[in-house]
C-alpha cells in the first residue's frame, strides 16, 4: 500500500526569498528547528498575548527595501528588521529617518519600539536574499510534526499568519541566541 501526501498532511508556509534565506541560514548554523521544538514554552512565557496594535519604528530605507522585495505586511516588515539586526549584531544608530509600522503591543515592547539598522548593511542583506539557496518560496512540513504543531499554537495564541508565526520564533531565537546557544 502506497502512502500519498495530500494538502491536509502538509503544513505549507509561503515565504519571500529573503525570509527563506534567513530561515535556511539560521537553521544550518544554529539548528533552529530543534529550538522551536524544545523551547516553545519560553516564547509563550516571554511574550504574552497581544491586546492591541501600536506603532513601532523601523528605518525608512529598510521599509522601502522590504516593499521592493514583496513584503507588505507591517508585522512581517518589523519582524524581518528585528531578525536582521540581531543576526548581524548591529548596534543602534540614532540619526536615521524612520517609518512607522503597526505591530502588536506585546511584540513591540519585547523587541523594542524603535529598531535601527544602518544602510551600510544593505549589501549583506542583498547577498543573502540573492543566494543560491533562496530560490524556492515555500517551506513544507508534515502536518503532524512537532514543528508544525508549535507553529499552529503560536499562530493561534498571537493571531498571526503562518509566515509571521515562523518569523516570530526566528526573531525570538536571534534575540536570545547568545544566552541559549552556549
Amino acid at each position: 500500500m502506497r502512502y500519498r501526501y495530500s494538502e491536509k498532511s502538509t503544513y505549507v508556509i509561503k515565504l519571500a526569498p529573503l525570509e527563506k534565506a534567513l530561515v535556511d541560514y539560521i537553521n544550518r548554523k544554529y539548528m533552529f528547528y530543534e529550538f522551536i521544538i524544545d523551547n516553545y514554552y519560553y516564547l509563550f512565557k516571554a511574550i504574552p498575548k497581544p491586546k492591541k496594535r501600536i506603532y513601532a519604528y523601523i528605518p525608512a530605507w529598510m521599509h522601502n527595501f522590504l516593499s521592493s522585495v514583496g513584503i507588505t505586511n507591517d508585522v512581517t516588515r518589523y519582524l524581518n528588521v528585528v531578525i536582521i539586526k540581531n543576526l548581524f549584531n548591529i548596534p543602534d544608530v540614532y540619526n536615521l529617518p524612520l517609518k512607522a509600522v503597526r505591530v502588536y503591543d506585546t511584540i513591540a515592547t519585547f523587541f523594542g519600539l524603535r529598531i535601527t539598522v544602518p544602510e551600510s548593511i544593505r549589501d549583506k542583506i542583498e547577498t543573502l536574499a540573492s543566494s543560491s539557496y533562496a530560490k524556492h518560496y515555500t517551506k513544507v512540513f508534515s502536518a503532524y510534526s512537532n514543528i508544525s504543531r508549535r507553529l499552529r499554537w503560536c499562530k493561534k495564541r498571537y493571531g498571526l499568519t503562518r509566515r509571521n508565526a515562523l518569523l516570530l520564533y526566528l526573531a525570538y531565537f536571534t534575540t536570545m541566541k547568545e544566552k541559549m546557544v552556549r
